[in-house]
Parts: structure tokens; C-alpha cells; sequence
């Protein structure tokens, strides 16, 4: 597995840009359920949330922030785009978005929704562990062990 930086041409993947060795997923990974099969390479917003999409009263909308665009995984996006009400409304994405008719792109958003899952729940250990103000270490410490277990809870029931 690869993964591309924006640099000179010459790049043997054929983008233009000079490869990198990408992290590797621990364990066993997606091999065998056909995922990445299709994976295709779309533009992508990269920082697709919905603060980031503007819709008028006409029902018309706009997407903002695009100085991350580049070429990417489209299931990862429209994971972004829904995590914030998967997680808030407890439901599937499925239950918000229907079927999309292919299974490789909604297995993919499937993992990109359990992997932004799991960032949440690490996410918040970091500010546990960084907080080094001393009158407010400890308060910071309660809230972020409060919202971790939250977390762990949510990513618990639904994926054990």
C-alpha cells in the first residue's frame, strides 16, 4: 500500500507525485470481503463535515473548505459527511442514506465510519494526557475520561 504527498513528478504510481510508504492496518485487514476491489480515485473534500456544507432555504447547497481537494476514496467523504448524525442518532448510515447499490463502496464507508469511530475514542485520550496547566489538569482529565468512556461505550455496542 502506498500513499501519495504533493511533490515533483516522476511518482511510480502514476499521480505525479513522489510515494511514500503508507501505515500498514494492524491485523488482517480488509483482505477477502472485495472493499477496496473497486476502489476508485475521485476527488475528494477531505474535510467533508457538515459545517462545511451550507444548504439554502431553496434547498440548494454549497460545499465549503476546499483547500484539501485532491484524489481519493469518494466512500470516505460521505463517511465524514455522516458520522455526525450515525453517531448522534445511534442509526446506521444506511438508515439515513438508504442503499447506494454497490456493496464494495458501502463495505468501504462501512470502515471508514468504524475507523472516524474509533478516532473519536483515542482523540480524546490525547488532550487527557497533554493537559499540563495544573489548575486544570485535573478537571480537563474528568471531562476527557467522562467523554472516552462515552466513546468506548458507543464503539462497544456496536461493534464489540
Amino acid at each position: 500500500m502506498r500513499s501519495c504527498s504533493r511533490s515533483p513528478p516522476g511518482c511510480p504510481c502514476g499521480t505525479g507525485d513522489r510515494c511514500r510508504p503508507a501505515a500498514r492496518l494492524p491485523g488482517p485487514g480488509p483482505t477477502g470481503n472485495g472493499a477496496f476491489d473497486g476502489v476508485t480515485r475521485s476527488p475528494c473534500h477531505w474535510d467533508l463535515w457538515p459545517n462545511n456544507v451550507l444548504v439554502g432555504a431553496d434547498g440548494r447547497w454549497w460545499v465549503l473548505d476546499w483547500d484539501g481537494l485532491s484524489v481519493g476514496d469518494e466512500a470516505e467523504d460521505l463517511a465524514t459527511l455522516v458520522w455526525p448524525f450515525v453517531h448522534s442518532t445511534a442509526k446506521d448510515w444506511r438508515g439515513l442514506l438508504g442503499d447506494v447499490g454497490d456493496e464494495r463502496f458501502s463495505a468501504r464507508i462501512d470502515l471508514h465510519v468504524r475507523a472516524i469511530a474509533l478516532d473519536y475514542l483515542i482523540d480524546v485520550l490525547a488532550d487527557w494526557a497533554d493537559c499540563d496547566v495544573p489548575e486544570w489538569r485535573d478537571e480537563v482529565r474528568r471531562r476527557k475520561e467522562e467523554e472516552h468512556r462515552r466513546y468506548l461505550d458507543w464503539y462497544l455496542s456496536h461493534w464489540g
